[in-house]
């Protein structure tokens, strides 16, 4: 027992004059002149170059993650604009489609439209508002009224004035389920029929059975043929029913709608 004692004991003292020698190196070594002279010349000639190295490598990282930061913006910006441009064609073609067929209708009926429209700008549209209702920047000062027809891209009709201000108006559009059943004509036999809406430029009605209609067929306003309200998209026939169920849409995707023009006076 006092043997172990001793021998920890002995250890122990090792370590303390182990610990005060390397104290007294380190105090000389720092108070001796010669040797302190030559530690700061080391440090002051090493630590700037440290901080250049560290200036360097903090400016590489800078340049590389700024040179991917400036990469992913330039991708995403040329998917945006592809995304922009297919919208502007897509509009295009709706457009074009449009004026053709209603130059169809007018050639039929013997009639050109002379209406006076006033074009607007969409402020908040379906997704932004709601029961599919659109919000103009124009009304009453223009000479906008509550029920005036609104069309799109010219030729396509898609909805009514429902609430009109001094500088703006609330337009809800055929396509609303909230909206109340309205008559159509449809197909190249302009058959009559009540139609309602389904939502987001999707509508139904329904035809007597044995009326001729076909996907593809237009479908226009009974009040106001010469616009185009839809394009028949299936036709569902059953010989037990009496009628003939019929889906149509809109032909151009509402929600692309950037700008609209209101019909204030008809011929």
């Amino acid at each position: 027992m006092k043997a172990t004692f001793h021998r920890n004991n002995l250890r122990s003292r090792r370590i303390l004059f182990i610990f005060t020698l390397i104290v007294l190196l380190c105090a000389s070594f720092l108070l001796y002149s010669p040797t302190r002279r030559v530690a700061s010349r080391i440090v002051y000639k090493e630590v700037p170059f440290l901080f250049d190295i560290g200036n360097i490598v903090t400016a590489n990282f800078e340049e590389f993650f700024g040179s991917f930061r400036a990469k992913s913006s330039l991708v995403k910006e040329n998917a945006d604009l592809r995304d922009f441009v297919a919208r502007m064609q897509a509009q295009v073609l709706d457009r074009n489609l449009l004026e053709e067929r209603v130059q169809m209708l007018e050639e039929v009926l013997g009639r050109k439209g002379m209406d006076n429209r006033v074009i607007s700008t969409v402020l908040s549209g379906p997704g932004q508002s709601p029961y599919d209702t659109l919000i103009i920047d124009a009304g009453i000062d223009v000479g906008i009224r509550r029920g005036n027809l609104v069309v799109y891209a010219g030729a396509g009709v898609i909805g009514r004035v429902a609430e009109v201000y001094p500088s703006s108006a609330k337009i809800t559009l055929f396509s609303s389920p909230t909206e109340e059943e309205f008559f159509v004509l449809v197909g190249g036999a302009k058959v009559p029929a009540k139609a309602w809406g389904r939502g987001m430029g999707n509508f139904e009605t329904r035809v007597p059975q044995g009326s001729i209609v076909s996907v593809g067929s237009d479908v226009v306003l009974s009040e106001n043929p010469s616009f185009i309200l839809g394009i028949v998209g299936s036709v569902e026939e059953k010989e037990s029913m009496p009628f003939i169920k019929v889906l149509f849409r809109a032909p151009f995707n509402i929600a692309e709608i950037r700008q609209v023009e209101i019909i204030t006076t008809v011929p």
